[in-house]
């Protein structure tokens, strides 16, 4: 294998250089090959993109695969199968050192015509593992420039957002992405998250070609956070960035080399990310400094010198024989997008037996001291009223109702009710529904309650404990708002959550519910986020990813029949509503941001319902037939 670096002059008129790509493979691929391929048109290179596999061979034909193993994954073709097609075949790569995808990449590379990387570090890495491999500095295209439009630079003061943050749903950056909550509520933020179950295509929560440039566009800045504990440098991400005067924020990486941290981007230690994001944001000259700054080096960095190197690289496989004719591969993929369905218990069939039969017992005696209760108050006594106060008695028709079922929360109710009095909206009423709380639960709503009398309150209580699906309807029952939000009793919503949810129903009539990105924390401070992906109905039938802080419309919440009380789906009772919505053909709306806290805790319901899904998954399958046809329990 080898590859020649620098500039050349065009082929000869007969050649061709063509970008095989294959169907369903990840779009940035696509899109900077379609870069590229402008690029080689400028120069006066016969250039195109094929998405069916390699064309018929010719003398002057040049292939470009990108990357090389996701290409064979998505095809099933091996390219060391066609030794004469790889030998006519430049790969270029772009994938993290110490991946499987890259250890993929070399040995798929022996026998190719040349290999390139985006990454110089990844360079570097093939070079150690005895492969040839050159750099392929990206640079500046007119295909993606947002920054001069009119032949003119565009001032800073049209950017609408302050932060974009684009990019898959990995463990590490949900960990990253949650530590920069509590700034990012505050600002003018979209989160644009990804699944990560497979490449990265045109579908929900993705921003391709136009639409992610123009997004960039309306960016101040872009965080940029790593997908694994690798510190590689996501040039094809920054390049974009750069393109559209988004200043790049981002953890600290290596070969970012020519570019200088500070000058052309900001760059931090994950642990000070959001402090360094918070002071960029608060510097408004800095920011117009570096991103003049980058967009002048993108400039002086033509993409055109990378074709040329890939011009060079062709040249020199024009002298080796032409591959025997006939498509590599057929047209179809064989790769498919995953089906949504449960994770399989990985355990025995006797251990998930018995970690249903040890649910069962904790709810029998759920169930049984639930009766007791009754029983010791002479039956199931009617909900009473324990504080109404003058500003909820004033208020009678408040936009938003704020539900909160409180059991044994003594020590966190407090703060989820302080949550709501900062709120940025306050067209609301806050009803308490105590559900037999034994720890003094509902003395603290009093206390809360005499020391704010501006608070619109309401709190009821059970005598004995219902369930949280109890606890919830008698809210609902009660709700006089035309939106409910699902606070529950031990999570922070933040000040400027309950506007966004409520501009969002207003926006979208159609939609049952709104609901946005959930900060987690734990003992330790923030560790990840949920609710972050889009409405996609069909990724209910593999388990919930919806939290139940949420706004739901008060006639939709009725019109369902409010939160199930059917005890095979204890703890999964939002889980249930959301079902209901997608049987009945309703859909949600997601909000961009950051909307609250919710405390992850070894005591909670979850804990308990995830003992085991055995049951829970055949009550889904009862009640909402057609959405969940086909999906049985995991086993």
């Amino acid at each position: 294998m080898s590859a020649a670096n620098g500039p050349s002059g065009p082929l000869p008129p007969a050649a061709e250089i063509v970008f095989v790509l294959a169907p369903g493979q990840n779009v940035f691929f696509g899109e900077l090959m379609t870069a590229m391929c402008d690029e080689l048109q400028l120069l006066g290179v016969s250039a195109r993109i094929d998405h069916s596999g390699f064309p018929d061979p010719s003398w002057g034909t040049v292939y470009v695969v990108m990357p090389p193993h996701e290409y064979e994954s998505l095809t099933g073709f091996s390219l060391a199968d066609r030794p004469d097609l790889l030998a006519r075949t430049i790969l270029v790569c772009a994938e993290q050192p110490g991946t499987p995808w890259f250890q993929s990449n070399i040995a798929i590379s022996e026998g190719a015509g040349a290999l390139f990387d985006i990454n110089q570090r990844a360079v570097d890495a093939y070079r150690q593992q005895g492969v040839d491999a050159v750099h392929l500095q990206l640079g500046y295209t007119r295909t993606w420039d947002r920054m001069r439009p009119a032949g003119e630079l565009d001032p800073d003061d049209e950017r609408s957002l302050d932060v974009v943050y684009l990019a898959s749903d990995t463990f590490r950056r949900a960990r990253g992405l949650a530590r920069c909550a509590d700034l990012m509520w505050k600002r003018a933020t979209q989160l644009v998250i990804a699944s990560a179950s497979g490449p990265i295509g045109d579908g929900p929560n993705v921003y391709t070609g136009n639409a992610k440039l123009d997004l960039l566009r309306r960016a101040q800045v872009l965080l940029n956070i790593h997908r694994d504990d690798e510190p590689y440098f996501e040039w094809l991400r920054v390049i974009e960035a750069f393109h559209c005067g988004a200043v790049v924020v981002t953890e600290s990486s290596t070969g970012f080399a020519p570019l200088l941290p500070g000058a052309h981007f900001l760059s931090s230690r994950p642990e000070t990310l959001a402090s360094v994001l918070e002071a960029a944001l608060d510097d408004h000259e800095r920011l117009s400094r570096i991103r003049r700054d980058a967009y002048q080096w993108l400039l002086e960095q033509p993409l055109a010198d990378a074709a040329r190197a890939v011009v060079t690289a062709a040249q020199q496989l024009l002298d080796r024989p032409t591959p025997a004719r006939g498509r590599a591969h057929p047209a179809e993929a064989v790769w498919r997008a995953p089906e949504f369905r449960p994770e399989p218990v990985s355990e025995t069939k006797d251990g998930s037996v018995l970690r249903q039969a040890l649910k069962d017992l904790r709810l029998d005696v759920m169930d049984l001291r639930r009766q007791v209760t009754s029983a010791t108050n002479n039956g199931p006594d009617a909900t009473t009223v324990q504080w109404a106060s003058a500003a909820y008695r004033a208020s009678t028709t408040p936009r938003v109702s704020v539900i909160t079922a409180l059991f044994n929360h003594a020590d966190h109710i407090e703060e989820a009710l302080e949550s709501v009095r900062r709120s940025r909206f306050q067209d609301l009423e806050v009803i308490v529904v105590d559900d037999g709380s034994s720890d003094g639960s509902g003395d603290v709503v009093a206390a809360y309650a005499a020391r704010h009398p501006e608070m619109p309150l309401l709190m009821l209580r059970h005598p004995g404990n219902r369930g949280l699906g109890n606890a919830r309807n008698t809210g609902v029952a009660m709700a006089r708002g035309e939106y409910l939000f699902v606070l529950d009793s031990d999570n922070r919503v933040f000040p400027s959550a309950l506007g966004s949810l409520v501009r969002a129903l207003d926006n979208d009539v159609a939609a049952a519910f709104a609901y946005g990105v959930l900060q987690c924390f734990d003992i330790t401070g923030p560790s990840h986020v949920v609710s972050h992906l889009p409405w996609q109905p069909e990724r209910l039938r593999a388990g919930n990813y919806i939290d139940a802080m949420a706004m739901v419309r008060t006639t939709e919440a009725r019109t369902s029949g409010g939160y199930t009380n059917d005890r095979r789906l204890y703890g999964w009772e939002d889980f249930d509503l959301w079902c209901g919505f997608a049987e009945r053909g309703a859909h949600g709306v997601l909000v961009p941001n950051f909307v609250g806290s919710y405390r992850v805790s070894p005591t909670s319901m979850l804990a308990m319902s995830n003992l085991s899904h055995f049951n829970a998954y055949a009550a889904l399958a009862e009640r909402h037939p057609r959405l969940m046809a086909g999906v049985g329990p995991p086993r």
